[in-house]
């Protein structure tokens, strides 16, 4: 119904005609009616209805799937942390232990330093990791 500014939208049905839809300027709906009555006489000027938000559905806070819902949106806030739940697999658990291992690879190499030449890259880790494994026991005389 009101648009920006003053400005009013109105639907004006001519005798005859059908509606017309205008704006007339006024500070207050009652004032822009008038207006519209004023220059178009023996009409009727009416003011559409207003966009009514839609409705929202109802949910209850406290059912199972939305607490669990919940519990995971704020674990996943925290960086690296794994909750242990009956129901998660033990993939999950497998790929969240290979991360931390990868993650300590990375700090160990100095990759999280910006001067390292390959800095933010995960690329490379683990061999290098089993090459410097490789020297260590050539160089004790292990193998």
């Amino acid at each position: 119904m009101a648009t920006a500014g003053n400005y009013f939208e109105l639907v004006v049905w001519l005798p005859g005609s059908g509606p017309l839809c205008r704006l007339f300027q006024a500070d207050t709906l009652e004032l822009a009616i008038e207006k519209a009555q004023a220059a178009y006489p023996k009409s009727r000027v009416q003011a559409p209805e207003t966009e009514r938000a839609k409705a929202r559905l109802a949910r209850s806070s406290t059912s199972q799937s939305v607490l669990q819902r919940m519990r995971y949106k704020r674990a996943r806030k925290c960086t690296n942390t794994v909750l242990k739940s009956p129901k998660m697999s033990e993939s999950v658990l497998l790929d969240q232990q290979r991360y931390d291992e990868l993650q300590a690879l990375y700090v160990k190499d100095g990759r999280d330093k910006r001067d390292h030449p390959m800095y933010g890259l995960y690329t490379g880790l683990y061999q290098a990791y089993l090459a410097g494994i490789a020297v260590e026991t050539a160089d004790t005389g292990e193998v």
